[in-house]
């Protein structure tokens, strides 16, 4: 595969939140404001409501988040985990997790090589999330090469959360714009290093129809909760 030039989202220069601060928020929703400033603790709930349920997941399994960011879902689903797996480019944002997320094990993610994930064994995780992350994807081909490590290792259920709406793009990136009162260009400009990489749900079946014709798919809608929910979907991908 090509190498590009990756950017963290979350890094000293672009984040507003003090990655070296000593005081950390240590509850989930706290966690996931730091990165989604405008989110309520109610709306919180109900899309880690939503993810739980549509998961189904049982006490005593090991989860494995991919793009885990600050931690925010790993802490809320703690509880119910027998070991946890944390993988995200940022070594910052992983240094933070090691704070308060105990019996994890922490895998920084290289784009250009996803070679990070061998460590782990076929089937070895029960349920692998990734939330908000694959619209970061340069192109088609890695996400399928994700997808195939992703279902490669993992013994139940593949959870993505958030992938941008191909047959919406426009309104999408034009409600962003507005959102922010930038004209055109200024968005192009604020945005060029923070591609957005949207999903066609043909693209989906056509590949796990093809390569994994063994297993399950849904998509469901976002919920209500989610920002900007109409502009994306999720995908369930199951024995």
């Amino acid at each position: 595969m090509k190498k590009n030039k990756w950017y963290e989202l979350f890094n000293k220069k672009t984040f507003f939140y003090n990655l070296e601060s000593k005081k950390v928020p240590s509850k989930p929703y706290e966690l996931y404001r730091v990165i989604v400033p405008n989110v309520t603790k109610n709306k919180f709930k109900l899309i880690t409501q939503f993810i739980s349920k549509k998961i189904n997941f049982e006490n005593g399994e090991k989860i494995l988040d991919f793009g885990s960011g600050n931690g925010s879902f790993l802490l809320y689903f703690q509880k119910k985990a027998k070991k946890m797996y944390s993988i995200d480019i940022s070594k910052p944002l992983l240094n933070i997790q090691k704070k308060y997320l105990k019996n994890t094990v922490f895998i920084p993610a290289n784009p250009n090589n996803i070679n990070f994930f061998k460590k782990i064994k076929n089937n070895e995780i029960d349920v692998t999330i990734s939330t908000s992350v694959f619209q970061c994807f340069d192109s088609e081909q890695y996400c399928k090469q994700v997808l195939r490590e992703m279902i490669r290792i993992t013994k139940k259920v593949v959870f993505i959360y958030d992938l941008k709406n191909k047959n919406k793009k426009k309104l999408y990136i034009n409600n962003a714009r507005v959102k922010q009162n930038l004209t055109v260009n200024e968005f192009k400009k604020k945005y060029r290093y923070t591609p957005y990489k949207f999903f066609d749900k043909t693209f989906f079946r056509k590949f796990i129809s093809s390569e994994f014709p063994q297993k399950k798919f849904e998509f469901f809608d976002l919920p209500n909760a989610q920002e900007d929910s109409k502009f994306g979907f999720c995908l369930k991908i199951y024995s």
